[in-house]
């Protein structure tokens, strides 16, 4: 009964999570809970409140905490927009909730899904037992009181600040408001520079091992075993020793994608996947940051201008069958599902996607 209790409690507080992070972010604005219902949108402050208060009324108790990390996205660091003459710092509001079921979580509700389809950190949808991301990059974390909150977050925020930064912050928020509006209505991102090319014997593996885990981190929220969520260094190792890696290098000289073309004789698992005609695709993944500026398509067609080259006559990839958004991505690259198969390690079915190459469309 008592495990009965708490999945309906976890729902509940999933669905007031979800509630909470499809409330518009919008700055200047009020930091209580009332500001939301008289706006229609709210503050990461005014955002976290109200939803405390309906955690509360499901009887689970929350604690804010300050969250202080960089004022500019990680996604928007680089654009001209948002530099400033010294890192600024930001002083963030989210939560730390006490459940019952898995202990003290934090929740962070600020950017509302278009905003996290542009890049911005967060965790969406939630699966209610992990803690979720941060907004901003954490450095520091502490918890406060409710009361006095206000005045406390203003006081840190003077501690950390340099001197005759006010006009430059007052600048880089308002810039951030305007180009999240424009993003809510549709705008495309800006563009991203980067390299792709082939892994070097000099990139780091453990870098590259992290960049695959933290890209696969909303696969694991839904609940899907997939190798790269927990895979390590050897892991990583064996996985692209039989083939050709490929990695996506940022103008700061970090990896923020990568792919591994498979070629037909280390491709197998399933009847097409057995085929000697058929090479495969592994280990696509795009750090968050980096997502939703077609860093992913350009990696697959990169990758597939290599199958030709090595003539290869089919590539294939392969996905879980919930994975609904990545089995959309990959047909609109022109793959097209061909069968099922099950990996010995996976918790789901996977669904085997092919395409021609080559303008070679024979089955």
């Amino acid at each position: 009964m008592r495990t009965t209790v708490h999945d309906d409690l976890r729902r509940a507080a999933i669905e007031r999570v979800h509630e909470a992070r499809a409330i518009p972010w919008r700055w200047p604005g009020d930091p209580d809970a009332g500001a939301v219902e008289r706006d229609g949108a709210g503050t990461c402050a005014s955002k976290h409140a109200w939803l405390a208060e309906r955690l509360d009324a499901l009887g689970l108790p929350s604690v804010p905490i300050f969250v202080v990390g960089p004022l500019v996205p990680a996604v928007l660091a680089g654009e001209p927009a948002f530099r400033t003459q010294r890192p600024l710092l930001e002083v963030h509001e989210a939560l730390c909730v006490l459940t019952p079921w898995a202990g003290p979580l934090r929740v962070d509700v600020t950017w509302d899904p278009p905003l996290l389809a542009r890049g911005l950190a967060g965790t969406h949808p939630w699966s209610g037992d992990v803690d979720m991301a941060c907004a901003i990059e954490p450095r520091f974390v502490w918890a406060a009181r409710r009361e006095g909150l206000r005045e406390a977050k203003l006081a840190l925020r003077r501690r950390l600040a340099t001197p005759g930064e006010e006009a430059e912050r007052a600048r880089v928020v308002a810039a951030l408001s305007a180009t999240f509006e424009r993003w809510r209505a549709g705008a495309a991102l800006p563009p991203l520079a980067w390299e792709i090319r082939p892994l070097r014997g000099s990139d780091s593996i453990a870098a590259l091992t992290a960049l695959l885990r933290e890209a696969a981190g909303a696969l694991a929220e839904m609940g899907l075993r997939f190798v790269a969520t927990d895979q390590d260094e050897a892991t990583m190792r064996a996985r692209i020793a039989g083939g050709t890696c490929f990695v996506a290098e940022g103008a700061d000289g970090a990896l923020v994608g990568t792919v591994t073309l498979l070629p037909p004789e280390a491709t197998e698992g399933s009847p097409w996947l057995d085929r000697p005609d058929v090479a495969s695709l592994a280990q696509l993944a795009v750090a968050p940051a980096a997502q939703g500026r077609g860093l992913a398509r350009r990696l697959v067609e990169h990758a597939e201008r290599a199958a030709v080259r090595a003539g290869h006559r089919h590539l294939a990839i392969d996905t879980a069958r919930s994975a609904v958004h990545l089995l959309r991505f990959y047909e609109s690259l022109g793959y097209r599902p061909v069968e099922t198969t099950r990996w010995p390690t996976a918790n789901y079915e996977s669904v085997v996607l092919v395409k021609a190459l080559d303008g070679d469309r024979g089955g």
